[in-house]
């Protein structure tokens, strides 16, 4: 949170969008917008401080599911998350003409990260000394949304590359889009079994969720 309030002080200073004692950057303000922006951001990790025991209770299951699934080299168990970026708040951006970006993270049990995957807007061309510098792969869809095809451009360029058929556990959460037939059953094709977590307990299970 205060890294977002000093960087939207930092913006509005250097794009003189507002006079600077008009706007604070808050608390408010940063969860605001977050929650504006489909960011999922508190003050400490990415939880609530209390869940309910039915939650608590699934992740215990799941865990234990997980402690079963022997044979992984911890190198080759891997968490999936993504998060949106949207831009559309600045004011050169025109709500018709939104500009938004997916990042796909990938982390292994043992603290590697994979290749960060960055998915575009088609209205957003990446450069190319900024993606090389951070050494990323990009993708453009229409809406900067990750869909099918940018899944398994993904799993293709990045998730595959680095397992290179050893076999592989994938460990996600049950949004709709991870739940593909096609995306799935080209992971299993290509020896990586797939996990998915149950629905409420993500911030608990996948490590990601503490660190984007």
């Amino acid at each position: 949170i205060k890294q977002l309030k000093q960087k939207a002080i930092d913006m509005i200073k250097e794009n003189n969008l507002t006079p600077n004692d008009r706007f604070k950057g808050s608390d408010g303000w940063a969860k605001k917008f977050c929650k504006r922006n489909t960011f999922d951001i508190n003050d400490k990790f990415n939880c609530p401080k209390y869940f309910p025991n039915d939650l608590l209770q699934s992740a215990q299951i799941f865990l234990e599911h997980l402690s079963d699934k022997s044979g992984y080299q911890d190198n080759f168990v891997m968490f999936l998350d993504e998060v949106v970026f949207d831009f559309s708040f600045l004011k050169k951006y025109k709500a018709r003409n939104r500009k938004k970006a997916t990042l796909l993270l990938s982390l292994t049990k043992d603290g590697s990260l994979l290749k960060p995957f960055v998915i575009f807007c088609s209205n957003i061309e990446p450069e190319k000394e900024a993606t090389t510098e951070v050494n990323m792969l990009t993708y453009q869809t229409e809406s900067g949304d990750a869909d099918e095809h940018a899944l398994h451009k993904w799993a293709n360029e990045c998730l595959l590359s680095y397992t290179r058929n050893n076999q592989a556990l994938l460990i996600f959460d049950s949004w709709m889009k991870h739940q593909s037939y096609s995306f799935v059953q080209f992971l299993l094709q290509s020896n990586v079994e797939v996990t998915m977590i149950p629905a409420g307990v993500s911030c608990i299970i996948n490590p990601l969720k503490h660190i984007i």
